[in-house]
């Protein structure tokens, strides 16, 4: 009877300790823990960049993302990545792919809604645009746990943790990134436009009738570092070079459409 007591006493303890333990690794996936919430500085850092994106390309946004989201209604799964195989949500991607982290701050502002309002089907977008981990998602973007920590973290939470490094890290790249809308106001007008950064070049590019677009890359000393050529529509479209394999330096960019040439000098 004795060592009856003695190990019922024992589970007691144990069992008492083991739902402290819980409730306390609970707590710490709270919306008020700072690790999970936003202050008021990165709410209106995040007002700030949205503020240069012109009206209409939000809007356009919206009406991308509506598209996708009525899309969901015919999806029934517990895996959020089922709700991005659809000609929407492709749409919807390639929309963002043309403005880069230009369109970031739309991103963040949907997570800042909250969880009664923003869906985490969103991740979907933060997967495909934001994230370079090898990883996958889900768990490349999770904060570091304490030892023994096998709970697994809300993924609302989670979006708002990673927002906020991406935040941090990438502010004044997006920024940046914004300059983009003036050269795109100046490319409705017909104009063709080449933009850069150090990770990329944009060509924005205005044609009368399909065709293709012939672009070269030369370095300060005239040697040619990149060659293409790409298929163009009637009216204005944009594409992306990846210039993170170039060194730092001045270089050419020579686009050719119908036999007329642009060049440009860019830094990287």
């Amino acid at each position: 009877m004795k060592s009856f007591v003695i190990l019922f006493f024992s589970l007691f303890v144990w069992s008492s300790g083991y739902t402290q333990n819980m409730e306390k690794r609970m707590r710490s996936y709270s919306d008020t823990d700072p690790k999970y919430s936003f202050s008021q500085f990165e709410l209106d850092q995040i007002e700030i960049l949205k503020d240069y994106i012109p009206a209409i390309v939000q809007s356009e946004f919206e009406e991308y993302y509506l598209e996708w989201a009525n899309t969901w209604r015919g999806v029934f799964s517990g895996n959020p990545y089922d709700y991005a195989k659809s000609k929407e949500y492709d749409n919807l991607l390639q929309y963002c792919k043309n403005y880069g982290k230009a369109v970031w701050p739309l991103l963040f502002d949907k997570v800042t809604l909250g969880r009664g309002i923003v869906r985490v089907e969103i991740l979907n977008l933060y997967k495909d645009l934001t994230y370079t981990g090898t990883e996958d998602f889900f768990d490349g973007t999770r904060p570091p746990r304490e030892e023994g920590d096998y709970f697994p973290a809300d993924v609302y939470l989670n979006l708002v943790y990673y927002c906020k490094g991406l935040l941090e890290d990438e502010y004044e790249n997006i920024l940046k990134s914004l300059e983009i809308f003036t050269f795109v106001e100046k490319a409705k007008l017909g104009t063709n436009v080449i933009f850069a950064n150090n990770q990329e070049i944009r060509l924005i590019l205005n044609s009368e009738k399909d065709g293709k677009a012939f672009v070269t890359i030369y370095n300060i000393l005239g040697v040619l570092e990149f060659e293409a050529n790409y298929d163009i529509s009637k009216g204005n479209q944009t594409f992306v070079i990846n210039a993170s394999y170039l060194k730092r330096g001045i270089y050419v960019v020579k686009v050719t459409i119908g036999g007329e040439s642009i060049s440009k000098t860019i830094k990287i």
